[in-house]
């Protein structure tokens, strides 16, 4: 009786100290699959971001090569007042633009209101510094 109450301690001793090892390793190999499911949907994430920066440089040269065909697209008559505007105004010294590429302030001011809210990409010849 005493032998069998020794050998029944003994198991539950062992298997009392297995329990944390057997967590352990089962939340060890949950870490691992978990790491593996995030880096294949990252591998995902870029490969899709990839396709969208592609296309987005294929859009950029098909726009640079429309602009080379057309490089007087912006000479219209509705464009005129801007290009009248800017070609008599004052010496401009500094602007600001928003994110999408507007004029939001010009120094000096006077003379100058017409440039405000002008789309600064749509004439590139502006871009060019004069100094």
């Amino acid at each position: 009786m005493k032998k069998s109450l020794i050998q029944m301690l003994l198991v539950l001793f062992v298997v009392t100290g297995l329990i944390p090892l057997a967590e352990r390793y089962a939340n060890a190999l949950y870490q691992d699959k978990r790491q593996h499911q995030l880096a294949m949907a990252l591998v995902a994430i870029q490969q899709q971001l990839q396709a969208l920066v592609d296309r987005l440089v294929a859009d950029n040269r098909l726009l640079a090569d429309y602009f080379s065909a057309y490089p007087d697209m912006f000479n219209t008559p509705e464009h005129a007042d801007v290009f009248q505007s800017i070609q008599t105004s004052s010496p401009v010294i500094s602007i600001a633009l928003s994110r999408d590429h507007k004029v939001v302030h010009v120094t000096p001011q006077e003379n100058n209101e017409a440039i405000l809210e002008m789309d600064y990409l749509l004439y590139p010849e502006n871009m060019r510094s004069k100094g």
